[in-house]
Protein backbone atom coordinates (compact mmCIF):
# COMPACT_ATOMS: atom_id res chain seq x y z
CA UNK A 1 0.00 0.00 0.00
CA UNK A 2 1.06 3.25 -1.21
CA UNK A 3 2.33 5.97 1.87
CA UNK A 4 -0.29 9.12 1.99
CA UNK A 5 0.59 12.21 1.02
CA UNK A 6 0.03 15.27 3.54
CA UNK A 7 -0.36 18.80 1.99
CA UNK A 8 2.58 20.79 2.40
CA UNK A 9 2.90 24.53 1.64
CA UNK A 10 5.82 24.64 -0.80
CA UNK A 11 7.78 28.23 -1.67
CA UNK A 12 10.66 29.64 -2.79
CA UNK A 13 12.64 27.50 -4.73
CA UNK A 14 10.29 24.59 -3.97
CA UNK A 15 7.55 25.45 -6.14
CA UNK A 16 9.98 25.04 -8.70
CA UNK A 17 8.76 21.50 -10.31
CA UNK A 18 12.44 21.16 -11.63
CA UNK A 19 13.31 21.16 -8.36
CA UNK A 20 11.61 18.70 -6.37
CA UNK A 21 12.14 15.67 -8.42
CA UNK A 22 15.55 16.01 -7.31
CA UNK A 23 14.40 13.95 -4.66
CA UNK A 24 11.90 11.86 -6.23
CA UNK A 25 8.78 14.18 -5.29
CA UNK A 26 6.41 14.83 -8.02
CA UNK A 27 3.23 15.97 -6.55
CA UNK A 28 -0.16 13.98 -7.37
CA UNK A 29 -2.07 17.23 -6.73
CA UNK A 30 -1.50 20.50 -6.09
CA UNK A 31 -2.93 24.37 -6.34
CA UNK A 32 -1.95 27.94 -5.90
CA UNK A 33 -2.27 29.02 -1.89
CA UNK A 34 -1.57 32.01 -0.12
CA UNK A 35 0.10 32.24 3.47
CA UNK A 36 -1.49 35.17 5.74
CA UNK A 37 1.01 36.14 8.27
CA UNK A 38 4.27 35.23 7.03
CA UNK A 39 7.10 37.39 4.89
CA UNK A 40 9.08 35.91 2.79
CA UNK A 41 13.29 36.69 3.05
CA UNK A 42 15.83 35.33 1.06
CA UNK A 43 19.19 35.92 3.02
CA UNK A 44 20.60 33.83 1.06
CA UNK A 45 17.62 31.00 1.15
CA UNK A 46 14.14 31.82 1.06
CA UNK A 47 12.37 31.02 4.48
CA UNK A 48 9.09 32.34 5.75
CA UNK A 49 9.03 34.64 8.99
CA UNK A 50 6.24 35.64 10.33
CA UNK A 51 4.65 39.07 9.74
CA UNK A 52 1.05 40.30 10.43
CA UNK A 53 1.23 42.56 7.74
CA UNK A 54 2.34 40.60 4.59
CA UNK A 55 1.30 37.13 2.81
CA UNK A 56 3.09 34.56 0.89
CA UNK A 57 1.92 33.11 -2.49
CA UNK A 58 3.24 29.73 -3.08
CA UNK A 59 1.44 25.98 -4.15
CA UNK A 60 0.24 23.69 -1.54
CA UNK A 61 1.24 20.16 -2.75
CA UNK A 62 0.84 16.44 -1.71
CA UNK A 63 4.16 14.64 -0.56
CA UNK A 64 4.70 11.56 1.73
CA UNK A 65 6.31 11.47 4.66
CA UNK A 66 9.56 9.88 3.10
CA UNK A 67 9.20 12.87 0.21
CA UNK A 68 9.13 15.62 2.63
CA UNK A 69 12.16 13.67 4.60
CA UNK A 70 13.97 13.40 1.59
CA UNK A 71 13.89 16.84 0.43
CA UNK A 72 14.81 18.47 4.17
CA UNK A 73 17.93 15.87 4.50
CA UNK A 74 18.83 17.30 0.51
CA UNK A 75 18.33 20.82 1.69
CA UNK A 76 20.63 20.51 4.90
CA UNK A 77 23.33 17.92 3.17
CA UNK A 78 23.69 19.99 0.11
CA UNK A 79 22.61 23.51 1.12
CA UNK A 80 23.59 23.58 4.76
CA UNK A 81 19.91 24.89 5.48
CA UNK A 82 17.66 22.95 8.39
CA UNK A 83 13.83 23.00 7.33
CA UNK A 84 11.37 22.59 10.41
CA UNK A 85 8.30 21.86 9.26
CA UNK A 86 4.95 23.58 11.47
CA UNK A 87 1.09 23.83 11.04
CA UNK A 88 -0.30 26.05 9.06
CA UNK A 89 -3.45 26.93 7.99
CA UNK A 90 -3.11 27.96 4.05
CA UNK A 91 -6.13 29.84 1.90
CA UNK A 92 -6.30 28.27 -1.73
CA UNK A 93 -7.29 30.85 -4.81
CA UNK A 94 -11.07 29.76 -4.74
CA UNK A 95 -11.01 30.71 -1.23
CA UNK A 96 -10.97 27.38 0.65
CA UNK A 97 -8.89 27.00 3.78
CA UNK A 98 -6.58 23.97 4.30
CA UNK A 99 -4.51 22.93 7.28
CA UNK A 100 -1.12 22.42 5.93
CA UNK A 101 2.53 22.15 6.88
CA UNK A 102 5.45 24.17 5.84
Amino acid sequence: MAAPGVWTFFYGSYINFDVLPEVDLVPEQWEVARLAGFDIRIQPRANLVRSDADTVYGITATATHDELARLYALAKDVLGELYLPEAVLAQTLDGRWRPRTR
